[in-house]
């Protein structure tokens, strides 16, 4: 069992609002929209950053697939 860390950062007041409407529509709390997006937020980072470098020709096809070597 891995063990959770906790994070803080300063966020502004429109994207509180934003996730406010996350936590309402979606009906969970604030840790776990914030892990939601943390984890679709770095999915998303990784398949551009190996598209990036795959466009670069600094990886092949097969390295970019597996989302550019993470």
């Amino acid at each position: 069992m891995t063990k959770e860390v906790l994070i803080a950062s300063r966020v502004p007041p429109d994207l509180i609002a934003e996730l406010k409407r996350i936590e309402e529509t979606e009906h969970i709390d604030r840790s776990t929209a914030l892990r939601r997006l943390l984890y679709t937020g770095i999915r998303e980072w990784k398949l551009q950053y190996a598209a990036n470098r795959y466009r670069e020709n600094t990886v092949t096809l097969a390295r970019a697939a597996g989302h550019g070597g993470f």
